[in-house]
């Protein structure tokens, strides 16, 4: 799911808005952020934030046997 880190300008909060492609689109239109839940303000702005996921490939168990072994 796409959630993007915000940071609001005018009381310093970070906090995360989940936004759909559609939602994205829409916003980067109107050139508008979400409202900041903490005093309601627009003037947020979006953040780069570390990716969190899990990587899956190849081990043992699913058909990939170590060199040599």
């Amino acid at each position: 799911m796409p959630i993007y880190e915000f940071k609001c300008q005018e009381c310093g909060e970070r906090f995360e808005e989940l936004l759909l492609p559609l939602q994205m689109q829409k916003m980067n239109k109107k050139r508008s952020n979400p409202l900041c839940p903490y005093c309601c303000s627009h003037k947020t702005k979006k953040q780069i934030s570390a990716a969190n996921g899990v990587v899956k490939g190849f081990n043992e168990k699913n058909g990939y046997s170590k060199v040599g072994g």
